[in-house]
């Protein structure tokens, strides 16, 4: 009787490891298909600094195939010129996440997130890092310079600014510090890239803000201005994203479009963008990436073309340092900095 009742208990057990095996097979399957199908590149490693994953979006990201990086410790690949400096080695050596740039064999400069994967003691196991491109980003930026020495060359008079102000604008311009932040202002207006103004309160970063939109290709398209410090951050999402009816006790029960919605095809000016929680960082972050929004209650994805104006007058460098402000979000929006001075160093003003 005691052996029948010791084998039943062993049958049992045993039938429980391989429903186990079978969950663990399942979610493993299942973790993978999450990985591939990412828009974001992912590259993950061992504890070792050994490739041990990456997915199809790494591979159209960094114009590589997996093969060439698969089983290859992240040191022979940094000694072997595949990458500027792995991410990776340094994670592995502080222990720590980092976001740093990379540029790739393949001539492409790439922004990657790296982070450890730790065991119950603190141990390294794997670090998983998500790469983003921004080679475009750079040659718009590189593309605006050469621009800027082309005009210098070419001796652009201020006077010119200043005629096209009187006749098309509501600004008023002496200074020749603010002369040269309009004309700035004039050329990344003709581009799609984001733009962040920096200088302190009161000092015009919104009147450059609409003076880009007059002078872009949007300019006939909605300017929306909006005040990232004044919305209240239960609202936040609903806001900039918009709902659906039913979203939420209290939402319109036709739902509701948001601000990059009603912003379509024109400039978006998110004002004190250093006010942004870190969870609605993360947000504006996928669509600067991906050009897409969904709708709070909702599960379609609206593909939406906005240009992202930003401005703040607080040392977001600093916040990041401070993990107050994503490194990653930051990148994505200093492409092209505009500083505006304030009037007490625009003495002509």
């Amino acid at each position: 009787m005691e052996i029948h009742k010791l084998m039943n208990n062993s049958f049992s057990s045993l039938n429980d490891v391989e429903m186990e095996l079978e969950c663990t097979k399942f979610k493993l399957k299942e973790l993978q298909d999450i990985i591939e199908g990412s828009n974001d590149g992912i590259y993950v490693t061992d504890k070792y600094a050994n490739t041990i994953l990456v997915n199809k979006s790494w591979e159209k990201i960094t114009g590589m195939n997996r093969e060439e990086v698969l089983k290859k410790n992240t040191a022979v690949l940094e000694k072997s010129g595949y990458m500027s400096k792995s991410a990776s080695l340094i994670v592995l050596r502080e222990k720590k996440g980092i976001t740093i740039e990379q540029k790739l064999k393949t001539g492409k400069t790439v922004l990657v997130s790296s982070n450890p994967i730790l065991d119950t003691e603190g141990n390294v196991t794997m670090v998983v890092t998500s790469v983003r491109d921004i080679t475009e980003l750079y040659e718009l930026k590189e593309q605006i310079e050469k621009d800027e020495e082309i005009s210098h060359k070419e001796h652009y008079k201020p006077n010119n600014i200043k005629s096209d102000l009187l006749n098309f604008s509501d600004i008023v311009v002496e200074d020749e510090n603010m002369i040269n932040v309009l004309e700035m202002a004039q050329k990344v207006a003709k581009v799609d890239t984001t733009v962040l103004l920096l200088g302190e309160t009161g000092v015009g970063k919104e009147e450059v803000a609409k003076y880009i939109h007059r002078n872009s290709t949007r300019c006939n398209k909605n300017f929306i201005k909006v005040n990232c410090g004044a919305i209240p951050e239960h609202l936040m999402e609903s806001e900039f994203f918009g709902y659906e009816k039913g979203a939420f006790t209290g939402a319109n029960k036709e739902g509701k479009i948001g601000l990059f919605e009603m912003c379509n095809n024109g400039n978006l000016f998110l004002d004190e963008v250093g006010e942004l929680p870190l969870d609605m960082q993360v947000k504006l972050l996928r669509v600067l990436q991906e050009s897409e929004i969904t709708r709070v209650g909702g599960t379609k994805t609206i593909k939406i073309d906005v240009k992202i104006i930003a401005a703040t007058n607080r040392d977001l460098k600093d916040m990041v340092d401070k993990k107050l402000f994503r490194e990653d979000l930051y990148y994505r929006l200093n492409v092209i900095p505009i500083t505006v001075l304030p009037l007490r160093e625009r003495r002509k003003d």
